[in-house]
């Protein structure tokens, strides 16, 4: 079965395309994944608070302040890693 999987022309095609597909960090890429990994931490967010206070005008306050902040440190770890040579 392993034999199979290794030497099947479509993996080992789509595998040589993922290597060579080195994509950029642009600042705006680094943005682009911010936002939308912070509209799924918002929505979680959102729900976990919401089953803690059972107030929604609260649940909304401490989300946005909370996703605000976070949404920045993401930004600024982003860039601060794309300066790194490690494992680049």
């Amino acid at each position: 079965m392993v034999a199979l999987v290794m030497k099947n022309p479509l993996l080992i095609f789509a595998s040589e395309i993922l290597n060579k597909a080195q994509v950029k960090e642009s600042k705006k890429r680094s943005l682009l994944k911010a936002v939308s990994y912070r509209i799924i931490c918002i929505i979680s967010m959102l729900l976990i608070t919401f089953l803690f206070t059972n107030n929604v005008n609260q649940s909304i306050y401490i989300t946005i302040v909370f996703q605000s902040i976070q949404t920045v440190l993401y930004y600024l770890h982003e860039r601060l890693w794309a300066k790194i040579p490690i494992a680049a």
